[in-house]
């Protein structure tokens, strides 16, 4: 009893092109996944080295000016200064940072300060949204750098719409040279077959 083959061979062939060509798909979607990650680190790596030496610098400003008004004291306090989160809320350098989608804390005191204000006078991040983190080697306190999880979803999706349109391509000329490679034998055998 002979059964035909023929149908299942062309669905067959059809799943292995299907196979083949959603290969390259998937490793661009990868790609473009932790292109976006690094880029996204980049920029909050970058975000908590100016803050550092934003803070650092308002730090020594306000120890200075402490020294000035006090002659006696011999040595710098490394004290935080009660006046530091006003100061800091209105530092030009940290009102630039990033593009309004991220977000940098600095911590301290117990305190956590970000780029919108004082931690006293709205919810603070998550701390899944950030990305870097560093301490301040000249004075006690660290600044961590991120992006809302919405931010991140947004750009993800904007970068995959920008590239599918060639991943896509990709995978369907990849999928039919596949297909082209497999079926080339099987017909040259039956041509073969034939004679």
């Amino acid at each position: 009893m002979a059964t035909n083959l023929q149908p299942h061979q062309g669905m067959l062939a059809l799943m292995q092109m299907a196979a083949i060509g959603v290969v390259p798909l998937i490793f661009g979607m990868m790609v473009v996944t932790w292109h976006l990650d690094r880029q996204l680190e980049k920029s909050a790596r970058k975000a908590v080295k100016h803050t550092l030496l934003a803070v650092d610098r308002l730090l020594d400003q306000m120890q200075i000016s402490t020294l000035e008004a006090a002659p006696t004291v011999a040595k710098p306090s490394r004290e935080i200064p009660a006046s530091l989160p006003q100061a800091l809320a209105q530092e030009q350098g940290l009102q630039d940072l990033a593009d309004g989608n991220m977000i940098v804390q600095v911590e301290l005191k117990g305190m956590a300060i970000w780029t919108q204000g004082p931690s006293r006078d709205r919810q603070q991040p998550s701390p899944a949204e950030f990305i870097h983190r560093a301490y301040s080697s000249k004075h006690p306190y660290a600044v961590q750098a991120g992006y809302t999880a919405d931010h991140i979803g947004r750009q993800a999706r904007q970068s995959m719409l920008q590239v599918l349109p060639s991943l896509a391509l990709v995978s369907l000329m990849t999928g039919a040279t596949g297909y082209l490679g497999m079926a080339r034998p099987r017909r040259l055998g039956a041509a073969q077959g034939a004679a």
